[in-house]
């Protein structure tokens, strides 16, 4: 399964909450664009803070979705 992982700027780097599972990669991603372009109109309610998310494969391997 990939986990698509979510945490605020702000926070550590321990701090990742699991958003979802996913059998494959594609669809992680499909739910991580989906949850970016509905969050990007609440960005400025939290002023400094900016949403970072990713992706974390069976094999442990992160997946930078940044580029979103």
């Amino acid at each position: 399964m990939f986990r698509w992982q979510q945490k605020y700027s702000d926070e550590s780097n321990d701090k990742w909450t699991d958003a979802g599972e996913y059998p494959t990669l594609a669809e992680a991603c499909r739910a991580a664009q989906g949850f970016k372009t509905f969050g990007s109109s609440l960005s400025g309610r939290y002023g400094s803070r900016h949403l970072q998310q990713r992706i974390v494969g069976p094999d442990g391997h992160e997946y930078s979705i940044h580029a979103l």
